[in-house]
């Protein structure tokens, strides 16, 4: 509109020009006024073509770059003027439609219809026109157009031509053509459209139908608004207007309004509605109308009509840098915001080069490769970093594009620059966390991983690919997760399920498979990665493998389980020993006497059993003493091992067993028991010959040879690695079922008949290992064999104790009726049967032997008589023997006695330390070897 009003003025000054030739042609005679005329008429024409030229240049760049199309007819209804949004729309170039004729351009219905509408405006019937007109596109294919014109006037008001905009509303009216097209779908298009379709009646012009898009725009019901008549919505200053329009409506003529209307919520909205009649029989009933907010769309149009000035306030209000600079970069004008981003003002700025503000590292980027982009009239965004006043570069981001001249010539280049220092800062921190992140993912000891719905890896990390054992993450994301890494393939459904039901634990128990095939315990977190619509990405999560610790946890409950039971264990192993202490030495003693041969064999069967049954004892002892510490020697395992090995070698050879011994070369040194390493060494060896036999083809009494198909075998080897001493007992046996696995260490539980075990043997072999400060493992494959291995610590100076006094050490020898000197003993003990064998053997010695059955009666006695011999029970009521024993030795009548602790139980550490330093001849085991006592009680 501002070129136009530049325009106009030209014309001004031309017919201002014209007047002042018939002033000339007055003037013929007086050449001086006729030359003064010609200066200032020339003056003056350049001045006012000075001024077009400026204005031109002014606002032709603005004009140019519009998306609407702007344009000028004359009379004759020619283009004169188009923009190069006109290009865009149609696909003609402004320079071949200009002179043509506006009309030819466009369907022929609308042709006809919009010529009468310009030469309405041309004739001064209308000042302003508006309507919607389909134009033809080079492509082939029809544009939408609104039309809005003016006239254009001269100096003395006469028309002189129409100038206006068309802006491209083709998706707009789309909706309309196609409710024109499919009368069918009336009713469907009009529930679902965005806009109002309403029903009016003729009289009284209440609604008789609303659309359901009436909620929306207006924020009515359909309910509310229908049987109100339509013009009480209406702002009352349209009112008329629209009432004269229903008019031409009612003559069967369609028409477009456009009017202010009140929402229910009191504001207002720009509505533009079209309304045809609605015919029954041929007689008009009502109306039909369909209205859409054009609230924004109106906005928009007025924005268009907007003067120079509002475009530059725009530019100069904005944050971003507008530059506008010749084809070779010379500066030709800065916005305001310049000198807030950069720090120069415009000034310091135009005329200058507009690349001396390029990083040299970004010159050849932004001269080069982008520059010539825009030649080719492409709008490139370029990042690059731009120098600032105070010497500091930032980082921008540059939009340019290419302007033409008249002529269609390129001669600027205008460009919009945006500051994107804080972006670039956050994508940088954003890229090292990601970076710190990935780092950490990598680094972390736990497997990370993202895989597919359909059970496919896309990310792993390397201890992802560790735990599993493959060699590389491309080898492990190639893996069908459902079918090659679950053992149970159900387990991953189950925990997918679980996830996308949204009702999950915080960890999965799984087990999966290693490359190798074997299985590991894994413990999975994972979630589900969603999009906008809430379905699956894919499953992200951390997995742990925790088959070591549960290996470690299965070992602590099982020791445990073993300690609770070996305090049971000792209870009852003291409770049985008492009575066979009884029964065992009044065997002794009867034995000793002359018995019928009858009672002699019961006699000695009563012994045997009894002795039978003080080895299952013994049994439950050693497993109850595994947490107990017990004296040490310096011991070469490899002799042990040796020494079993003999002693059994003949028995499993005549069962076509062979063994064989892989010892290490070095001494493989022990602080231990001897004694509980070979009951460990013989219960494993045995127990492997047991579950052989089976296997053996030779038969009871044939030798075997090694080399055989499946020769039934055991094989014992020895290592020593550092600060540990291994020991492994092979067999290739039938193997360990894995439901019975668990059950091994268990007392009293065993897989052989009744009568053949006791099912205390692995059990005390636990109890004697963990005992020693190492641990039992066991593999196994049912039919493949059995592995136990023992781990023991090697040997450190320092840490054996003395040998303690065993009974079951000394050497028995014959014994006479009649001991050599009579002695004084006291016996002390809660147990009336043990007070009662003791009495009645050491009496039948010739000794005095007085009893007391619990502590306070032997203290009594004690301060009444002197004794050459103690012998006390270690667990009695109210008074242990060692506090008894303590006791005793503070009595002058006890000063010289000879103190014996006996005891059915184990003595725990706290024991120990009560009798260290009580200075004992002896401690004794029940059930007794009597012999074995005498010798102790008698040899001074």
């Amino acid at each position: 509109m501002l070129l136009i009003a530049e325009r106009t003025r030209s014309r001004t000054a031309t017919e201002e020009i014209g007047q002042r030739d018939v002033t000339v042609e007055k003037l013929t005679g007086d050449a001086s006024a006729l030359r003064s005329i010609l200066q200032d008429y020339i003056q003056q024409r350049e001045a006012s073509e000075e001024v077009l030229r400026r204005g031109e240049e002014r606002y032709r760049a603005l004009v140019d770059n519009l998306t609407t199309v702007v344009f000028q007819v004359d009379r004759d209804l020619r283009w004169t003027f188009l923009n190069p949004a006109w290009e865009t729309v149609t696909g003609r170039s402004p320079a071949e439609s200009v002179s043509q004729l506006a009309t030819a351009s466009m369907v022929e219905d609308d042709a006809v219809e919009c010529d009468g509408v310009l030469r309405a405006l041309l004739e001064g019937r209308q000042s302003l026109a508006e309507q919607v007109v389909r134009v033809r596109c080079v492509a082939g294919n029809v544009h939408w157009l609104e039309l809005r014109a003016i006239p254009m006037l001269d100096r003395a008001g006469d028309v002189v031509g129409v100038s206006g905009t068309l802006s491209d509303v083709t998706s707009r009216v789309s909706v309309e053509v196609e409710l024109r097209r499919q009368q069918t779908l009336y009713r469907l298009i009009a529930e679902n459209s965005s806009d109002i379709i309403a029903l009016v009646s003729l009289h009284g012009g209440r609604f008789t139908y609303v659309s359901p898009s009436t909620a929306h725009v207006l924020g009515y019901a359909p309910e509310e608004v229908l049987g109100i008549e339509w013009w009480t919505l209406l702002e009352p200053g349209d009112r008329a207007r629209i009432a004269n329009s229903v008019q031409t409506v009612s003559k069967r003529q369609p028409v477009t309004e456009t009017a202010r209307v009140r929402r229910k919520d009191g504001t207002w909205v720009w509505l533009e509605a079209r309304a045809d009649a609605v015919e029954e029989d041929g007689t008009i009933v009502g109306y039909r109308v369909t209205a859409r907010d054009i609230s924004e769309h109106r906005a928009a149009g007025l924005a268009l009509t907007e003067s120079e000035a509002k475009y530059r306030l725009l530019a100069e209000s904005i944050d971003d840098i507008v530059c506008l600079q010749d084809l070779d970069g010379t500066a030709l004008y800065y916005s305001a915001s310049t000198e807030k981003a950069l720090g120069f003002t415009p000034s310091e700025l135009l005329g200058k080069d507009v690349f001396a503000l390029t990083h040299p590292d970004d010159l050849a980027k932004l001269a080069g490769d982008a520059y010539l982009a825009v030649l080719r009239g492409e709008t490139p965004l370029v990042e690059w970093r731009c120098l600032r006043k105070d010497g500091s570069y930032i980082w921008v981001e540059t939009h340019t594009a290419l302007l033409r001249n008249d002529s269609g010539v390129p001669d600027r280049l205008l460009s919009v620059t945006r500051d994107i220092e804080a972006r670039k800062h956050a994508q940088e921190a954003l890229r090292q966390s990601e970076e710190r992140t990935r780092a950490l993912i990598d680094r972390a000891a736990y497997g990370i991983f993202r895989s597919t719905r359909a059970g496919r890896f896309l990310d792993v990390n390397p201890a992802m690919v560790t735990m599993l054992g493959y060699e590389s993450a491309e080898a492990l994301m190639a893996v069908d997760i459902a079918r090659e890494l679950y053992f149970e393939p159900h387990e991953r459904e189950s925990w997918i399920m679980a996830i996308d039901s949204g009702a999950h634990p915080e960890w999965f128990d799984l087990t999966w498979r290693r490359r190798d095939g074997k299985p590991i315990a894994v413990r999975l977190s994972a979630r589900a990665a969603r999009d906008t619509y809430g379905d699956v990405l894919w499953y992200e999560g951390i997995a742990e493998n925790v088959t070591e610790r549960l290996r470690r946890e299965a070992v602590v409950r099982r020791a445990e389980r073993m300690s609770s039971l070996g305090h049971t264990l000792a209870g009852v192993a003291h409770e049985l020993n008492n009575p066979l202490a009884a029964i065992s030495g009044f065997a002794q003693i009867l034995l000793k006497t002359n018995l019928p041969k009858e009672d002699r064999s019961a006699i000695e069967t009563v012994h045997r059993e009894a002795k039978r049954a003080a080895k299952i004892v013994k049994d439950l002892l050693t497993f109850a003493r595994r947490q107990e510490s017990t004296e040490r020697h310096r011991v070469d395992l490899n002799g042990i091992v040796r020494y079993i090995a003999d002693t059994q070698r003949y028995a499993m050879e005549t069962h076509g067993v062979l063994c064989e011994l892989v010892l290490s070369d070095e001494p493989a040194w022990v602080a231990a028991d001897p004694t509980q390493l070979e009951q460990v060494m013989l219960n494993l060896l045995v127990n492997a010959r047991q579950a052989l036999e089976a296997m053996t083809t030779a038969g009871t009494g044939a030798r075997v040879t090694s080399g055989s198909a499946r020769t039934p075998m055991v094989v014992i080897r020895t290592a020593v690695r550092g600060t540990a001493v291994s020991l492994e007992i092979s067999d290739n046996g039938p193997g360990i079922a894995a439901a019975e696995l668990p059950r091994i260490w268990d007392p009293f539980w065993t897989t052989k008949e009744e009568g053949e075990g006791t099912g205390l043997g692995l059990s005390v072999v636990h109890g004697i290992v963990t005992q020693h400060g190492g641990t039992i493992d066991v593999e196994t494959r049912v039919g493949s064999g059995t592995t136990f291995t023992i781990a023991l610590p090697t040997f450190e100076h320092g840490t054996v104790d003395d040998e303690r006094v065993s009974v079951d050490s000394l050497i028995s020898l014959p014994t006479s009726a009649q001991a050599e000197r009579p002695l004084d003993i006291l016996v002390i003990d809660d147990e009336e049967v043990i007070v009662g064998l003791l009495v009645r053997y050491f009496s039948s010695r010739g000794h005095a032997v007085v009893p007391a059955h619990e502590g306070r009666q032997a203290l009594r006695v004690a301060q009444r008589s002197s004794f050459d011999v103690v012998i006390c029970d270690l667990r009695m009521p109210g008074m242990d023997g060692a506090e008894v024993i303590r006791r005793l030795k503070e009595l002058p009548s006890c000063a010289t006695a000879r103190f014996i602790l006996s005891t059915g139980d184990t003595a725990t550490p706290a024991v120990r330390e009560r009798i260290e330093g009580l200075a004992l001849a002896a401690v004794v085991d029940k059930p007794y070897e009597v012999e074995a006592l005498r010798r102790i009680v008698e040899d001074a």
